[in-house]
């Protein structure tokens, strides 16, 4: 392995290591962090990560119980760059070409099934100028409600109708005040 000229030289900016989870998942991110392949060049997959994925994608699968996880890191050290890792495992299918996904579905023992990602970022939630979203299909959307945030994100416009009393593609104001199935 080489180092890295930027590393040799002391000219590494910090600001390469202000990754930012909502602006990959609206493809606004530094090219470092939007693209698969380089986002996993700088990505050492040490076992805890290996596991965490491993977790994360068999449940995604429906093969694990444990829906929550809490990552508990310190300020400054991965929880991002971890939940970005997790966004490129599961968001577009693995590419077996690339060393990292391999070296992840081996540990995990499978290949992570089709999903639809949603991400509530709170410091991007303003109530009053909402945030931009985007559906599956990529049409973004603003929205300053958190549940309207992931049905959006989820199912798009039917995602917004599921969640309205009347059925429109609207926010709706008040929280849903129990399961909603269409």
């Amino acid at each position: 392995m080489q180092l890295r000229e930027d590393l040799k030289s002391g000219e590494l900016s910090l600001a390469i290591f202000a990754a930012d989870l909502h602006d990959v998942v609206m493809g606004k991110a530094r090219p470092v962090y939007q693209n698969r392949r380089s986002s996993f060049a700088l990505t050492y997959p040490t076992f805890n990560l290996r596991e965490l994925a491993k977790d994360v994608i068999t449940r995604l699968a429906g093969k694990h119980d444990k829906a929550i996880r809490r990552l508990e890191l310190t300020l400054r050290w991965g929880k991002t760059h971890t939940l970005i890792t997790l966004f490129h495992l599961v968001h577009t299918l693995p590419s077996t070409h690339l060393a990292l996904c391999r070296r992840f579905t081996e540990h995990i023992g499978m290949t992570p099934p089709q999903t639809r990602v949603a991400v509530l970022a709170f410091d991007k939630l303003d109530v009053e100028k909402g945030m931009e979203i985007r559906d599956p299909a990529g049409a973004t959307s603003g929205s300053s409600i958190a549940w309207s945030v992931l049905a959006f994100q989820l199912l798009g416009l039917i995602g917004l109708r599921l969640l309205h009393a009347e059925g429109k593609d609207a926010e709706r104001d008040s929280a849903p005040a129990e399961n909603l199935t269409g």
